[in-house]
C-alpha cells in the first residue's frame, strides 16, 4: 500500500469489506464535511454533497461524491455522524 493510502472497512462484520482511499483526498472531504455540518446543522446526504462538491470541484483528483460516501460511511460507522431522528427527509448531524 503507498504511503499515501490507508484502508477502511465498509461494514463491521467479520467478513468486512475493505476499500483503499487515498489519505488526503479522505482528509479534505472530512474536513469539508465536518465544516459544513457545523457551519449549517443537519441537513440531507444529498445536501450535504452537493455543498462538499461545490467546494472541491475545481481541484479534487477523482470522484467527490464516491469520496463524500465513503467518508459518510466512516464517521457514522465511528459515532462522529448520526441520522436525526423522525426527519423527513432523512437528515444527518454531527454527534
Amino acid at each position: 500500500m503507498a504511503t499515501n493510502e490507508f484502508a477502511l472497512a465498509l461494514d463491521p462484520a467479520p467478513q468486512a469489506q475493505f476499500v483503499r482511499v487515498d489519505r488526503a483526498r479522505y482528509d479534505r472531504v472530512l474536513e469539508s464535511i465536518i465544516e459544513i455540518l457545523r457551519m449549517q446543522g443537519p441537513m440531507t446526504f444529498r445536501q450535504l454533497g452537493d455543498l462538499v462538491e461545490g467546494l472541491l470541484q475545481e481541484d479534487f483528483q477523482g470522484s467527490v461524491s464516491w469520496y463524500c460516501a465513503i467518508v459518510k460511511w466512516d464517521l457514522e460507522a465511528c459515532g462522529a455522524l448520526k441520522p436525526v431522528p423522525h426527519s423527513d427527509p432523512p437528515q444527518i448531524e454531527i454527534t
